[in-house]
């Protein structure tokens, strides 16, 4: 009765099953639902059985609408997914005969699944790439070449072509990336030992399309993925926009942000400030009033300056993403007019942000790029792990002695007065910057001593060495991958470029195929 039951729900003969069939297969059987849509040619060609996959052929088996959509056969929850057309199922199987068999039947080589993947696209996802490589190869030797490039222009529902899809999962041992681009290439002359080859620069090249496989690279998570920057034709795509015209851009750009915060600091050192005696008969410096900060030729001088850091800090605004240091510009801009103090606080953030951010145009050097990566890398990698731990033992240890020092004399244990100051004091207890403070003529409980020593030996011995560790493994990883990680920044920083500047500043790369005898609307890169 299982087996009987196993037949008719995957539709062997044909036969449709009543509502209460579903239900008490559902009841008693709900496992079979894993492969709804599986047919017995399904089976057989899973099985590679030749003969029966002719026998259900000549019988007109669906070779066009059956498709096993059960969770067995879907991406991530499923077993085997395996692209839920007959096709497909054949593809990547491998075997020739079957395949050949099916395409003679009539089975749709563009047909997409519930993914939007074809079997181009199911090939790429195939573990086994040689394999993949060899059943792409005879998919295209039975078909024409507008039907190939038909084919290789599909995408699926996350916007990739079969050969984006490639250069996204990242595979570069055997890739099916280097099978497309060498199918994709054309030799235009050749002389002996030297030959003249185009490639098409369709999907690489990030003109016209917002998801180029240069867009892929320089987003993708996986560290695979930078490998295909010393791929051809990708390795000479981005060495000819870098030393074309993205070098010059981005020097000129740094040269101007440059010019732009040296005029901010200027302007910040060079501030109106007036003497004001206190009290005390000491003598500080205030900042003027708005009304008397322009008096002297000086003040103009600096006013032209402000003016240009004002407009300079609006036009970085509209064009980056994160201008943090640039918004606290207009804001201390806003408190200056309301005249309140709050701006030098602001001034000076904007300040450490603003030369900060000069790490960032180093990416361009290839001296400075690496140790740029590093950095960020520590910051936001190792730093953070560390400040996370760092924070808890802190506040822990802070709270075990501020416990035991409101017993004490606030007045004598000044830096322990409460829990605030004595987190900032355990902090810099922790960097080595004091040691424990207190009269040495008054004797501190024992308790004390014994949670100082217990917190030095954790927070500073132990953390911070961890920290070196981490950083020093980092430092090795960089070390080793520095080549591919600056290509890495410089792809993305003209990518960057390509985004921002005008396209008539931008020569495009290649030569169209027309002027090559090649097809038209499309470009190469010779």
């Amino acid at each position: 009765f299982e087996f009987l039951l196993h037949k008719i729900k995957l539709d062997i003969s044909g036969w449709i099953m009543d509502g209460w069939m579903d239900l008490m297969c559902l009841l008693i059987y709900p496992e079979l639902f894993a492969f709804e849509g599986e047919t017995i040619l399904h089976i057989a060609v899973v099985n590679q059985n030749v003969m029966m996959v002719k026998e259900l052929l000549s019988r007109n088996a669906d070779t066009k609408n059956a498709r096993a959509r059960g969770s067995f056969f879907s991406p991530g929850k499923g077993q085997c997914y395996y692209g839920e057309y007959v096709l497909s199922f054949a593809v990547c199987m491998g075997n020739e005969k079957i395949v050949n068999l099916l395409i003679k039947s009539g089975a749709p080589l563009n047909a997409q699944d519930t993914q939007g993947n074809t079997v181009l696209h199911m090939l790429v996802l195939h573990p086994n790439k040689t394999l993949a490589c060899r059943m792409y190869d005879y998919l295209m030797s039975l078909i024409t070449i507008d039907k190939i490039r038909y084919l290789e222009s599909i995408i699926n529902n996350d916007g990739f072509t079969p050969m984006k899809l490639a250069v996204q999962k990242g595979d570069v041992t055997v890739s099916m990336f280097n099978h497309f681009i060498k199918r994709r290439k054309q030799v235009y002359w050749a002389f002996g030992p030297v030959t003249s080859t185009l490639y098409d620069l369709t999907g690489i090249d990030t003109w016209e399309d917002e998801l180029s496989v240069l867009d892929i690279i320089c987003t993708s998570k996986e560290k695979n993925v930078r490998e295909l920057l010393e791929v051809t034709p990708v390795k000479e795509v981005l060495h000819h926009k870098w030393t074309n015209w993205g070098y010059k851009f981005f020097f000129l750009w740094t040269v101007l942000y440059i010019l732009h915060i040296v005029i901010f600091t200027i302007c910040c050192v060079y501030r109106p400030l007036e003497p004001i005696r206190t009290k005390m008969n000491v003598t500080i410096m205030n900042l003027k009033p708005l009304s008397r900060s322009y008096e002297l030729t000086t003040d103009f001088l600096r006013l032209a300056g402000e003016i240009l850091t004002v407009l300079g800090s609006f036009c970085i605004l509209f064009t980056e993403v994160c201008a943090f240091f640039l918004s606290v510009i207009v804001i201390s801009m806003i408190l200056r007019f309301a005249g309140s103090d709050g701006q030098t606080t602001i001034l000076a953030l904007a300040l450490i942000c603003a030369w900060c951010n000069v790490i960032y145009f180093a990416r361009g050097f290839e001296l400075l790029g690496p140790l740029c990566i590093m950095i960020q890398k520590m910051i936001f990698g190792d730093l953070m792990r560390f400040c996370s731990i760092l924070i808890l033992v802190i506040i822990g240890f802070a709270a075990a002695f501020d416990v035991h020092f409101q017993a004490l004399n606030p007045d004598v244990y000044v830096y322990f007065s409460d829990f605030p100051i004595t987190t900032f004091t355990l902090f810099q207890l922790m960097m080595g910057l004091t040691d424990l403070p207190g009269p040495p003529s008054i004797p501190v409980p024992d308790i004390i001593i014994f949670l100082y020593m217990i917190y030095m030996f954790f927070a500073f011995v132990l953390l911070l060495n961890v920290l070196i560790a981490l950083m020093g493994d980092t430092h090795y990883r960089v070390v080793h991958e520095r080549r591919l990680l600056w290509k890495a920044q410089i792809a993305a920083t003209i990518l960057l470029l390509e985004r921002r500047l005008p396209k008539w500043l931008l020569p495009r790369l290649g030569i169209p195929g027309d002027a090559v005898g090649l097809e038209e609307g499309k470009w190469y890169f010779r």
